[in-house]
């Protein structure tokens, strides 16, 4: 009677472990295809904090293209346009900020 019971428990065992098995395995490749939908897809969306920090560098290198006549800067804005040339090199603006850079001291 005892083994009849541990027999059909072995059973059901044997049989359940394929059926998780699958289970998981479908698990995994249903994620994956909804991780490559969302992700992979519309890999152009931005989170709102990345937005925002796009928003500023866009800003950042319009001021550094539009702004970079140091022929009417003081002396303090200079120090500042020093700093400035580390970013310029991000936004390939650095040639054209270090020429006037040197055409600005040429000239004082």
């Amino acid at each position: 009677m005892y083994s009849d019971i541990i027999m059909m428990i072995g059973a059901c065992v044997l049989i359940m472990i394929p059926v998780f098995v699958l289970l998981f395995i479908g698990t995994v490749i249903l994620s994956e295809i909804v991780f490559f939908i969302k992700y992979k897809i519309n890999s152009d969306v931005r989170s709102r904090r990345g937005e925002k920090i796009n928003t500023h560098l866009e800003g950042l290198k319009n001021f550094l293209k539009d702004f970079s006549a140091l022929d009417e800067r003081t002396q303090e804005q200079l120090v500042l346009w020093d700093e400035y040339l580390i970013y310029s090199v991000l936004f390939k603006q650095n040639k054209k900020i270090t020429a006037e850079y040197e055409k600005y001291i040429s000239l004082n």
